[in-house]
């Protein structure tokens, strides 16, 4: 093949997805841009936006996977809109920790599966829908979601689809209470993912993450720190920064639970050098898990700074809730007028700061301003 052959658009898609397979994301990126130089294509754009994923480039892919799903829609492709509405809802949702945009492309894509006739594909809705429904605290929904999807995949004989319900069954099991149940389920999934059964990359991440998540809401060290060597080794191979951030996030989360504060503290540390552009949702989880250690330490006033700007995410909530029982003497003074709108000035503001060694005053304030700005 010539050169001209190989810079017109077939090659260069086929050369970029080749890369994507192999895990060469800086090359299937530069090879995806070389083709949308030469026009619009809506595969090329969803292909980018895997590889800009992986790569860290979380807004970047957004932006590219939602103009892929529009192409995808317009053509129309519906299987590939369903897949590009599918990496959109988990992505918003897992990345950003935008719920509501999560949730309106978990309904693009329910909508594609209703409309169309399209196969195990409708399997990935469920799945999405039992991830949802284990974090919002609804396991009984998502076993229900997750065993239907499971189904679906050996009925059709997906095995990437099959480990990833069996994950998400194993991981409504835990919630549940039916942990050894449950756990058997993980590690069935997160071995075949390993061993090669799997054929899709972000397969793999989807399970690996699910699997030590499961294990630090469990409390179980053993396996978490198995699980985390053997997703460290695929990190180190494939890069991802989701997969990285998450292992040290929820690794840390079970070593302060099991009173390692000293190793907890390293591996939360190193899920905050990630940076809030590539996985700001997993910083800020980092970060209030980071301010419970601070708060076990005695060291209240640190746990306060590092919770700035967090203070209505979901992760934060037993942090806040802690510093607020530490200055329990003061809600019903100074607190509650603030929450009821009451202005303060400075000097009630520095009473606080001072008397407790918190700035109370602020998270109040701040949550204030963050209700009244919607």
């Amino acid at each position: 093949m010539d050169g001209a052959d190989e810079t017109s658009p077939e090659p260069l898609v086929a050369r970029a997805q080749e890369a994507l397979d192999a895990g060469e994301w800086l090359t299937a990126k530069q090879a995806y841009e070389q083709r949308l130089e030469q026009g619009e294509d809506a595969e090329a754009l969803f292909g980018l936006g895997v590889a800009e994923w992986w790569l860290g480039q979380t807004r970047a892919s957004l932006r590219h996977h939602e103009r892929a799903y529009a192409l995808f829609h317009r053509e129309p492709d519906p299987e590939q809109a369903l897949l590009a509405a599918f990496w959109l809802c988990l992505t918003y949702r897992m990345s950003m920790g935008n719920l509501s945009a999560s949730q309106g492309w978990l309904g693009r894509a329910a909508s594609l599966a209703d409309e169309f006739d399209l196969g195990p594909l409708g399997a990935l809705v469920l799945i999405a829908r039992a991830d949802i429904a284990t974090d919002a605290g609804r396991p009984d929904e998502a076993e229900r979601f997750s065993r239907e999807a499971l189904r679906i995949a050996r009925e059709a004989g997906e095995i990437d689809l099959e480990l990833c319900a069996l994950s998400e069954l194993g991981a409504a099991l835990v919630e549940l209470g039916r942990v050894e149940e449950g756990t058997h389920l993980l590690d069935e999934a997160m071995a075949g993912a390993l061993s090669g059964d799997v054929v899709g990359l972000d397969s793999i991440v989807l399970i690996a993450c699910l699997t030590i998540t499961s294990c630090s809401r469990g409390g179980d060290l053993t396996r978490a720190t198995q699980w985390v060597r053997a997703a460290d080794e695929f990190h180190q191979r494939f890069g991802s920064l989701h997969l990285y951030t998450t292992c040290r996030t929820a690794y840390g989360s079970v070593l302060f639970a099991t009173g390692e504060w000293e190793l907890a503290e390293a591996e939360l540390q190193a899920a905050l050098k990630i940076g809030t552009s590539a996985e700001p949702a997993l910083q800020a989880e980092s970060l209030a898990q980071l301010a419970e250690l601070r708060l076990a330490q005695g060291r209240p006033e640190e746990a306060s700074r590092l919770l700035d700007g967090h203070e209505d995410h979901p992760a934060a909530i037993f942090a806040i809730a802690s510093l607020f029982i530490l200055c329990n003497a003061l809600w019903n003074d100074l607190a509650r007028p603030i929450m009821n709108g009451t202005s303060w000035g400075p000097s009630a503001a520095g009473l606080i700061v001072i008397g407790l060694g918190i700035p109370v005053y602020y998270l109040f304030a701040r949550r204030q301003e963050n209700v009244a700005g919607r």
